[in-house]
């Protein structure tokens, strides 16, 4: 018989990869390998987000739209690298460059709980069909200490009281510095939550059934 924390449990830690908004680089190849500067717009839900694409040095996808969350409005206005690779038949094939990370990935995520585009990796978005069932407490300590490792920081429990808030890597973004510190907090609760208070109810519940 397992302890406390033993069993499986279906995953709900983390966005799936349909729960996102997408932005794919091959919807917009002929845009992107236009002479003209070209716009537009992108619905999702009560979200309209204008797109323009800047034919400079660097090319650049640029964004704008206005996100709320927890009673606070934030204008957002940024631009996403596109970044380009030789194909073997003449021509380039356009890629975009992660705004966190600096990666090269051909698709951008837009999870429902966060505020700007990055790659799967940033925001830890998962398949779907990999996404059987888990164990909370696992994999919330991997994505806790995934999230300290973009900051530079050490692998901590979230339960320890010894794990200090990391400071600011050099050259990052004070930004995409406060959005990590925000995940970090974030993960820590759901951590809380789920992998702490969670097994002790459920043991509880199950004692006073033999009562």
């Amino acid at each position: 018989m397992g302890g406390l924390t033993s069993g499986r449990t279906p995953y709900a830690t983390t966005p799936e990869d349909h729960e996102c908004l997408k932005l794919d680089v091959n919807e917009f190849t002929d845009a992107l390998n236009s002479d003209e500067e070209t716009g537009g717009t992108i619905s999702w839900g009560n979200t309209e987000i204008s797109f323009a694409i800047l034919d400079e040095e660097p090319e650049q996808l640029r964004l704008q739209y206005t996100t709320t969350r927890d009673g606070e409005t934030v204008e957002h206005n940024y631009a996403i690298r596109v970044t380009r690779t030789e194909c073997n038949f003449g021509g380039t094939r356009p890629w975009w460059q992660c705004p966190r990370c600096g990666d090269r990935v051909g698709i951008l995520y837009w999870p429902p709980a966060a505020r700007k585009f990055a790659c799967r990796d940033c925001h830890d978005v998962a398949y779907s069909s990999s996404r059987a069932s888990g164990n909370d407490d696992r994999t919330l300590r991997m994505r806790y200490n995934r999230v300290r490792k973009k900051l530079g920081a050490e692998p901590a429990h979230p339960e320890s009281i010894e794990a200090t808030i990391p400071d600011r890597p050099k050259g990052m973004h004070q930004e995409t510095y406060e959005e990590l510190l925000d995940e970090l907090k974030s993960v820590r609760e759901e951590w809380y939550q789920k992998a702490l208070l969670g097994p002790m109810k459920r043991h509880t519940n199950e004692a006073e059934r033999w009562v």
